[in-house]
């Protein structure tokens, strides 16, 4: 809603301004009103006086509050189901929707009241519309949703990451076990290796000194003979 500041030259006294159609709302002045039925609802009465006298009450109503116009009624008409204001529009027809609008304003002048006609065309979608009231809300819950999401996604990375390194840490110490009874193994093959081989060497210089005692034998016994 918005406020006009008065205008001496011309006798203007100023105005408050207020939002509709279904009720009266001056949020910043802190003004509100009725709650009507919506104009779809209407419109489906096929009947402009009933759609005449809710606009004369409403007029009533906002006098009452000190608001000289409002923003109603929304001439807009129904396109698409996925609009997000359909409910402010009478009807997919043109001829109706201006049937009712032409009827509500009309009245509404009656009682001393101005209409602003609102949305009167191409209001098919809320894209990038400033946010306020329930919209901010919900974005922000978008908003705790994600970071909460986002909380719970690295909590679960760190599980994740503490998991593989507790698989790859088991695997390095079976690894090493594993290799240690292996090098262990080799070092017993070695060391019956290294005994078996002191033993042949052992036997072969058993049998050289034995050759080598024959040979001074034998030549013992050839000097023997020739003296």
């Amino acid at each position: 809603n918005y406020k006009f500041a008065p205008i001496e030259s011309i006798g203007f006294e100023g105005m408050t301004t207020g939002e509709g159609p279904q009720g009266l709302s001056a949020w910043m002045s802190g003004i509100s009103g009725v709650n009507f039925p919506v104009a779809m609802m209407v419109a489906q009465t096929w009947n402009v006086e009933i759609a005449a006298e809710e606009a004369r009450l409403f007029a009533r109503e906002a006098r009452a509050a000190g608001v000289g116009a409002y923003m109603a009624p929304a001439t807009n008409i129904h396109r698409t189901p996925y609009a997000g204001r359909n409910f402010e529009y009478y009807s997919e027809d043109g001829f109706m929707a201006g049937k009712m609008a032409a009827a509500v304003t009309y009245a509404a002048r009656e009682e001393g009241t101005q209409k602003a006609l609102d949305d009167a065309k191409d209001k098919e979608r809320e894209y990038e519309q400033k946010l306020s009231g329930a919209d901010a809300e919900i974005a922000e819950m978008k908003k705790r949703a994600a970071e909460e999401s986002e909380e719970v996604r690295s909590e679960k990375l760190r599980a994740a990451e503490s998991e593989a390194k507790k698989i790859v840490d088991d695997a390095r110490a079976k690894a090493k076990s594993e290799h240690d009874k292996i090098i262990e193994g080799v070092g017993d093959d070695i060391r019956d290796m290294v005994d078996e081989m002191a033993g042949k060497v052992a036997l072969s210089s058993s049998v050289d000194e034995a050759f080598e005692s024959f040979l001074k034998a034998a030549e013992e016994g050839e000097k023997h003979e020739k003296k």
